[in-house]
């Protein structure tokens, strides 16, 4: 296998054991500020709110990057 792909595999294995556990601003260093993200929303007891960008809110509007 490539590098490049073993280094995308790494990353998605890093980053989902980053949100297994809950380390949101660890996770956070995995993403540059330069891009727009979107993830879905949940509530306190683990339910997700809406499911899509355009009916649900996950916008940080004082954080540039994040739509």
């Amino acid at each position: 296998m490539s590098g490049d792909y073993e280094q995308v595999c790494a990353f998605h294995y890093k980053e989902a054991h980053l949100l297994d556990d809950r380390q949101w601003d660890e996770w956070l260093t995995c993403y540059s500020p330069t891009v727009s993200y979107w993830m879905p929303a949940w509530d306190d007891d683990d339910t997700l709110c809406g499911g899509s960008p355009k009916r649900s809110l996950s916008n940080l509007l004082s954080e540039p990057g994040w739509t």
